[in-house]
């Protein structure tokens, strides 16, 4: 019978959540000079897929900054 194999690794990895009030904060600076999604995305330092993701989850952040770009 094989015997199981312990892991080298003593710690368990884990994803940090990027939706943070200074990221959301971020993301309006940038709409608010108009910069278009890639670069807002590069100024807050998010993938451009999370910002869709985020457009969808978070209520009121897609028109808030759609009336940030317009302004």
């Amino acid at each position: 019978m094989a015997r199981q194999r312990e892991s080298k690794y003593k710690f368990t990895y884990r994803r940090t959540n990027k939706l943070t009030p200074d990221t959301i904060r971020k993301l309006e600076e940038a709409a608010g000079v108009r910069l278009n999604v890639k670069e807002s995305c590069a100024y807050a330092g998010i993938h451009p897929d999370t910002y869709y993701e985020w457009m969808k989850k978070v209520n009121g952040l897609s028109d808030r900054l759609a009336d940030l770009r317009a302004n």
